[in-house]
């Protein structure tokens, strides 16, 4: 946290901030994670651009990439909230910032599942996947998230699948979804 306060205040460069969390590749701390994955999703999303975007991108996810495997996608029973915590952290930005296709995929048979049989999945992982899915969702999955929506009688729910249309990347889905707002 200290370090990404010299960047903002222009006293240290992204590059330095970089070189300080590559040393947390082994980090497993739900909190230090999480302060970790705000600040690199911030950079992927509004510094790391045009064509530095792709090597950040390549760059987060060898970084996050090694937690997976710990954190997994299964919650076990009696698991503590912040174990739950870091597997969406990690998973969302690996998924969301630094697009691994392979968790993009997985996030999309996830949700799947939760589609075919509701409450497959562990909630806080949930509204992530959804979200994941959807990146590069087809129209199907589009549809199938409008009506959850439609039909959903919890206000929570409604508002997961609602939401997740704005995570679509095609241009005539990110249309419909203007159309419905």
């Amino acid at each position: 946290s200290d370090e990404w306060a010299l960047v903002r205040a222009g006293r240290d460069g992204v590059g330095e901030y970089l070189d300080l969390a590559s040393g947390f590749s082994g980090e497993r701390a739900e909190a230090v994670m999480a302060t970790l994955t705000e600040t690199l999703d911030t950079i992927g999303e509004y510094i790391a651009r045009g064509s530095a975007r792709p090597a950040y991108r390549a760059w987060l996810a060898g970084l996050l990439r090694p937690a997976l495997p710990d954190v997994g996608w299964d919650g076990k029973p009696g698991e503590p909230d912040e174990r739950r915590a870091l597997r969406a952290n990690v998973i969302a930005s690996l998924g969301g910032t630094a697009r691994d296709a392979q968790v993009l995929a997985k996030a999309r048979d996830v949700v799947r599942q939760e589609l075919a049989r509701p409450g497959a999945v562990e909630p806080t992982l949930l509204t992530v996947v959804v979200h994941l899915a959807a990146i590069e969702g087809d129209p199907a999955l589009y549809d199938q998230y409008l009506a959850r929506s439609q039909a959903a009688a919890d206000p929570e729910e409604r508002y997961r699948y609602l939401y997740g249309l704005t995570s679509f990347t095609d241009p005539v889905l990110i249309k419909r979804t203007m159309d419905l707002a």
